[in-house]
């Protein structure tokens, strides 16, 4: 609510770069509400994911395969590790620049109090200066609360990703075993054993689609407002760092934010990605593997996997943005992109009008 108070003030005001400096935190708050309320209305689509997570763990586990889901699996875990690893410093960072000025106040005193700035843009009706410590301890508890939710929400659906991954690495292995056991004994066919493993593969292949597709129906709305009010934030907050170029404080707070939304965006890219790069491996298992020499009625078997394998698995935000890494360092080269060519104009512009 205080953030909106300063938006309608800064509109009576007709105090533009008020409204845009209020538009970043502002978009974070509503993306860190969207990713709960996401988990709220799928509440029982999750229910239903993490009964088959269940599930499949104690079916590989008497396959002897468990090992291959764990293994990937791990690697989400220590992924969602790095990112809390990264954005917490980062959120910590950004909420104690505004304490620079009282600190220096008082280990280097002048004749006048330095100005001082809160976490964000806030209205709360009263004087900022004369309330500032509660009004900065609030402000930080907020964003703490909002941060910490985002970064929950994003650890959560890292290893659910890497669990759908982990099911097409564990197909992959099965296609491998039953090329092994092709059934061919003295230029005899045997099938027995290896038709029931190309069987075993094609199911598993079916179940880690089903679980895909699942979690892409639960996960499309709630990325692509994700995605849009990422890139809105962004850009606003590209401008905001060029903007307070003379200011090193707020540059510097900008340039946090800018990098954390950045962040965001790639660890919302990377989960597809993985997903993407375990179900094409499908296929190239399939083309690696000795499918040749194995009895005919097998590789019919193997032949419908091969047809859906060669269509890779791709997490969507509503249909329209793929959540691939491709994408993302496009948007990250068109951001960077602004922002440096914003900082070479100012830079000219002053050392037009001799200021460097």
């Amino acid at each position: 609510m205080p953030t909106l108070f300063a938006i309608y003030i800064s509109f009576v005001e007709n105090d533009l770069d008020g409204v845009i400096e209020c538009q970043p935190h502002l978009i974070t708050t509503i993306t860190s509400i969207v990713k709960l309320l996401s988990l709220y209305l799928n509440r029982q689509n999750l229910k239903k994911i993490f009964i088959s997570v269940k599930e499949e763990w104690d079916l590989l586990e008497v396959n002897g395969t468990v090992h291959i889901l764990d293994e990937i699996t791990r690697k989400g875990s220590k992924i969602a590790e790095f990112y809390r690893g990264v954005l917490l410093p980062g959120l910590l960072l950004f909420l104690l620049l505004p304490l620079v000025h009282p600190v220096l106040d008082i280990i280097m005193p002048l004749n006048e109090t330095r100005p001082r700035q809160q976490v964000f843009k806030l209205y709360y009706f009263v004087d900022s200066d004369e309330n500032f410590y509660p009004i900065y301890f609030h402000a930080s508890f907020c964003s703490i609360a909002a941060i910490l939710s985002v970064i929950t929400v994003d650890s959560l659906y890292m290893i659910i990703a890497h669990h759908a991954s982990g099911l097409f690495a564990v197909c992959g292995h099965k296609i491998k075993k039953s090329t092994e056991n092709n059934g061919i004994t003295n230029g005899l066919v045997a099938i027995g054993g290896g038709y029931e493993d190309a069987r075993e593969c094609v199911e598993a292949h079916n179940k880690a689609i089903q679980f895909f597709e699942f979690l892409d129906k639960i996960s499309r709305k709630n990325f692509l407002l994700q995605i849009g009010f990422n890139m809105i934030g962004v850009s606003v907050t590209a401008f905001q760092v060029v903007v307070h170029l003379d200011e090193l404080n707020e540059a510097i707070r900008h340039a946090i934010f800018f990098g954390a939304q950045n962040i965001h965006l790639f660890f919302l890219s990377l989960p597809g990605q993985i997903i993407t790069d375990y179900s094409s491996e499908v296929a190239n298992n399939m083309y690696s593997s000795e499918w040749y020499h194995t009895p005919v009625k097998i590789q019919k078997v193997l032949h419908t996997l091969q047809m859906r394998s060669s269509k890779p698995c791709e997490l969507t935000a509503g249909g329209l943005y793929k959540m691939n890494m491709e994408n993302f360092g496009k948007i990250l080269s068109v951001n960077c992109y602004y922002v440096v060519t914003a900082i070479q104009e100012l830079h000219s512009l002053l050392f037009r009008h001799g200021v460097l």
